[in-house]
């Protein structure tokens, strides 16, 4: 069909408006690739540093009070009640859940007869965990490690920890002498922020 109109087009238009059609279109593409090489179309930050700690000097940090305090109020609320569903600190009246991860931590927990035991790096104050708790009552034996940076553990520790949910400063201190070991290990997302990713899927 496409071709079909191109061709009655060829017929009614003047070699002229092609001429311009065909500049135009090149003129846009090579635009874009420009753009494209500078890193405007590029999400997130970027540019050519020497070193992962070269590039992580510039940035923010993730662990400033005021995100901290936000994603505790916020989860504070889901805790209590109050809301609904929160991520990276913002509430929604609706659970958005991740149907293929929740699949996975059933199944792992099937596996393990009924016993679930989560290493989830990264995970804020818990809000995988309540994201997806309705659906964990049933298992026997959960367990929800959460490992982060020490000034999210302390709030942790304080406002949230409750014998499943659980806050740990770095993987040794979560599964060095565990009666039970993790059968789930959890990154949503964090593992861009990691200088070697690699080496941590290795512990």
């Amino acid at each position: 069909m496409r071709s079909y109109i191109k061709k009655i087009a060829y017929k009614f238009l003047p070699p002229i408006i092609w001429d311009l059609l065909t500049f135009g279109k090149r003129e846009f593409c090579n635009r874009v690739k420009s753009e494209i090489r500078s890193g405007i179309f590029r999400n997130g930050f970027n540019g050519v540093y020497k070193t992962w700690d070269e590039a992580a000097a510039l940035c923010g940090s993730y662990d400033s009070e005021q995100i901290i305090e936000k994603c505790k109020q916020s989860l504070l609320k889901v805790k209590q009640g109050e809301a609904i569903y929160e991520r990276d600190s913002v509430l929604f009246n609706k659970i958005q859940y991740s149907w293929p991860l929740l699949a996975g931590l059933l199944y792992s927990a099937t596996k393990s007869n009924l016993r679930l035991d989560v290493l989830d790096f990264g995970g804020s104050l818990g809000s995988s965990y309540y994201q997806n708790r309705n659906f964990l009552q049933g298992i026997q034996k959960l367990s929800w490690n959460i490992v982060e940076q020490s000034n999210f553990v302390q709030v942790g520790k304080k406002h949230f920890e409750d014998g499943i949910l659980n806050f740990y400063d770095s993987i040794e201190s979560c599964v060095n002498g565990r009666d039970q070991k993790i059968n789930v290990f959890l990154a949503s997302s964090s593992f861009p922020y990691v200088k070697d990713p690699f080496e941590l899927i290795k512990k």
